[in-house]
């Protein structure tokens, strides 16, 4: 019987070090197409900040750390504690969430 795979843990070794991971569901088109919606209807419209939120809504859990190897909070419901990424971190994280099948594993 088919089961739809849309929450998966991820390896993070790549940017988080070893044992790291981050569980995220699968984004849906409708919250991409409402983006560029809205993108598109407002020049004023953030899309890179409309991208964290989403972002945040789908990271379901993780065990990353700050820069002092402190645990960062779930960004679920929580999206400033994106804020506290490195470039690198969210654009990995961008791309497990957009299906980018280099960075998945």
């Amino acid at each position: 019987m088919p089961k739809r795979q849309s929450v998966k843990r991820h390896d993070t070794t790549e940017v988080q070090g070893e044992d790291s991971y981050a569980i995220l569901s699968s984004v849906k088109v409708k919250e991409i197409k409402a983006i560029r919606l809205k993108s598109e209807a407002d020049p004023e419209f953030d899309a890179f900040q409309s991208g964290l939120d989403i972002l945040a809504d789908h990271i379901l859990g993780w065990n990353w750390v700050d820069d002092a190897g402190d645990p960062l909070p779930s960004p679920k419901g929580n999206p400033e504690v994106l804020d506290e990424l490195c470039q690198e971190e969210a654009t990995y994280l961008v791309s497990l969430l957009m299906g980018d099948e280099e960075s998945k594993n």
